[in-house]
């Protein structure tokens, strides 16, 4: 492992090129290794006095805030009044504080000049933690974010514990490369992701489709970055059940569009194909993609598997039937007109007229339906009898005649004027 140590200088040249946050967070996590080694393990103890904390001015000799030329004004001093780089703190047994430089605390710790040496020199090697990230950053090397997003999107996160979570956001939101002991930590975990993404990518690779229609293996590639490596026995798994089912959906409507007239592709790609990629895109990777995929995959191969172009107009054109008669309910179930008798007195003018709109509505949109409906009728009536004669049991039953329909709407129509004359 490389050993970095800089002069003071040469580390205030590389800080003054720091922003505020990137100094504070060097600092903080900095100190707080000092604590822990020297204050946490009691590494200095006496009889009168005992060490609570230390304290830096991670601004010490800086003249800037965010780069920008300011006055210096120093946080710490000693209680002689000498401006301090670390403060050391001492309490007594009865709980006083002193606040003190190298020097005072040697002579209130009561301890020999050699061990106060020590304890300073111990923290300047723990400052070999901050050289190695000044070293790296005046180099060009920056926060890892790609991996951290990695593993952030996969949960993988959450195993490092809170303390290690927290200290990888302060260094993300500063944008500085870490110390090689926690970039080596975070790496392995990523590298664990990897293994299994490759993994799975393999499982996909291995069955031969593209998304020539629908998002399928689009949206199992994004799951396949967010995967979470102790599921990993079970993805592939399932993994390896939906793709022959994705390729034969892929497979039977490429055949059926081939086959197809223009009108019935149309009908195809609006109905069948544009919806389900909606579905798809809409999925979130979470813990029950798996369940919704899987279900989204159903739905579509249960709608197109082993049918034909005549299913597929059948289908559309009973869904035309069901509208046409919703609106044919409107105009002549229970009409504006009724209204109007159930309510004689307390109609006015207005409402009688916006009934009049409202039924005009209604009508010009049920012709619509039904010029759609004659045209694929009389577009489909030489080629599928079978289509048309299916349609034709259903109308008898279900549909009162255009010409009536006409008739009818007329009829509607004149009762209302006379409402209004």
């Amino acid at each position: 492992m490389e050993i970095y140590t800089l002069t003071d200088e040469k580390r205030r040249k590389i800080l003054s090129k720091l922003k505020y946050n990137q100094i504070q967070t060097l600092s903080d996590f900095t100190m707080y290794e000092v604590k822990s080694e020297m204050i946490t393990n009691n590494f200095i103890a006496a009889s009168d006095w005992h060490l609570v904390d230390i304290q830096e001015d991670p601004f010490w000799k800086l003249r800037y805030t965010d780069n920008a030329p300011g006055k210096y004004v120093p946080k710490l001093k000693c209680y002689c009044g000498k401006t301090l780089r670390y403060q050391y703190v001492l309490e007594s047994r009865n709980g006083k504080q002193l606040y003190l430089g190298k020097e005072h605390f040697m002579q209130h710790a009561g301890i020999p000049q050699k061990i106060a040496n020590q304890i300073h020199e111990r923290v300047n090697d723990i400052m070999i933690f901050r050289d190695e990230i000044l070293v790296k950053y005046d180099r060009g090397e920056r926060f890892p974010l790609k991996e951290y997003r990695i593993l952030d999107k996969s949960g993988m996160l959450l195993e490092f514990g809170e303390d290690f979570s927290y200290k990888l956001r302060r260094f993300r939101d500063a944008n500085l490369p870490l110390f090689h002991v926690d970039e080596s930590r975070m790496l392995s975990k990523y590298r664990q992701i990897r293994e299994a993404n490759y993994a799975l990518q393999r499982v996909l690779n291995r069955e031969k489709f593209e998304d020539n229609h629908f998002l399928f293996r689009r949206i199992l590639e994004k799951y396949i970055d967010d995967v979470k490596i102790k599921n990993l026995k079970d993805d592939a798994e399932w993994l390896k059940s939906v793709l022959n089912d994705c390729r034969l959906v892929e497979k039977n409507m490429e055949s059926m569009l081939s086959i197809s007239t223009n009108m019935t592709k149309e009908i195809l790609k609006t109905d069948y194909i544009k919806p389900i990629n909606v579905r798809l895109t809409s999925l979130s990777m979470n813990s029950i993609f798996k369940v919704r995929f899987r279900r989204i995959l159903n739905s579509i191969k249960k709608s197109i598997y082993e049918k034909n172009e005549v299913d597929i107009l059948l289908k559309k054109e009973e869904e035309k039937i069901v509208e046409l008669n919703a609106l044919q309910v409107q105009l002549y179930g229970k009409d504006a007109v009724q209204d109007y008798r159930d309510v004689k007195e307390n109609r006015s003018i207005e409402e009688i007229i916006d009934s009049i709109s409202e039924i005009k509505k209604k009508y010009e949109e049920h012709e619509k339906i039904k010029y759609k409906y004659i045209h694929l009728i009389n577009t489909y009536i030489n080629f599928y009898p079978v289509l048309i004669n299916r349609l034709n049991e259903i109308s008898d039953k279900e549909i009162m005649l255009f010409n009536n329909i006409e008739s009818e709407y007329t009829k509607m129509l004149e009762e209302y004027k006379n409402y209004l004359g």
